[in-house]
């Protein structure tokens, strides 16, 4: 396991103070792996898993270390949150009962919530930063090149939008509040951008993007019309915004620099009238 015991756990998770027995402790093991699965299923993947999972000889300098750190508090984070239902729980001939202490008083309800979004929103930020330290160290020359032919990369740049903070930059209104969420919605802006948004830009021209995204190769003028790619995804799955709005915006940036946008030039969406002259419903009924 990438973190086997609560001491490591709270070298990545300074607050986290529970006093642990035995009991407690073999407990906590299956918190910690069952939150492994989970960075592993959704982020990481099984190969880097199997990397930080090498055991470094004494004194070894870590050259995942960095990485190490980001799952490390990931896993750890995930499993003092997962744990929380349980902690005061135990089994007794009569049923479950609620663990007391008489030298200590039960939180309040207030606090345990406090506690529980305080955890959230630190999940919410260590996953986009994991995310993001994995796209900035996988390019050709990366370290871990390999984790971009994983089926957790290939997921998450589907829409162009692999983190919450991407999400956030390009809506008014966040869909989720959870990263666990927003991982489950990623379907659902994929099929967007490959309807809604596709019928003005060619779905030609987004899978030639989409590939140069992925390999870091993407022009400044193909880079800018993400933003507004990302805003016709959101505003279609949110339905806070005119989606179209944004569509025909992205179509505009194409018309006006075509050198750049080959494959929209070539598919037969580029013969649609042009958008300046059309309102959106006479668009819509064209396509």
């Amino acid at each position: 396991m990438i973190v086997n015991t609560t001491s490591e756990m709270k070298r990545h998770l300074l607050s986290f103070n529970l006093k642990m027995d035995e009991a407690m402790e073999s407990r906590f093991s299956s918190f910690l792996a069952r939150a492994q699965e989970w960075v592993t299923d959704k982020i990481i993947g099984s190969e880097i898993e199997e990397t930080l999972e090498i055991d470094l000889a004494l004194g070894q300098a870590d050259p995942h270390g960095k990485l190490r750190g980001l799952v490390g508090r990931v896993i750890s984070e995930t499993a003092y949150l997962a744990s929380i239902p349980e902690s005061d729980l135990q089994r007794s001939e009569a049923g479950f009962v609620v663990q007391n202490n008489d030298k200590m008083s039960p939180a309040s309800l207030q606090r345990v919530e406090r506690l529980i979004q305080s955890l959230n929103e630190r999940i919410n930020s260590d996953c986009d930063s994991l995310v993001h330290y994995l796209l900035k160290n996988s390019n050709a020359e990366g370290l871990y090149d390999y984790w971009r032919d994983s089926p957790q990369f290939e997921f998450l740049t589907d829409a162009f939008i692999p983190t919450m903070g991407i999400m956030r930059q390009n809506t008014s209104s966040v869909p989720v509040q959870r990263w666990a969420e927003f991982h489950d919605l990623q379907p659902k802006m994929n099929i967007a951008l490959r309807t809604t948004v596709a019928r003005y830009v060619s779905i030609e021209q987004i899978d030639a993007l989409l590939s140069d995204y992925r390999t870091a190769e993407l022009q400044d003028i193909q880079r800018k019309v993400l933003r507004w790619l990302r805003m016709a995804v959101l505003a279609e799955v949110t339905n806070t915004d005119n989606a179209t709005h944004f569509a025909i915006e992205a179509r505009n940036w194409m018309l006006r620099h075509e050198s750049s946008f080959p494959e929209f030039v070539a598919s037969d969406c580029y013969e649609l009238p042009s958008p300046f002259h059309l309102g959106e419903g006479t668009v819509a009924n064209l396509l």
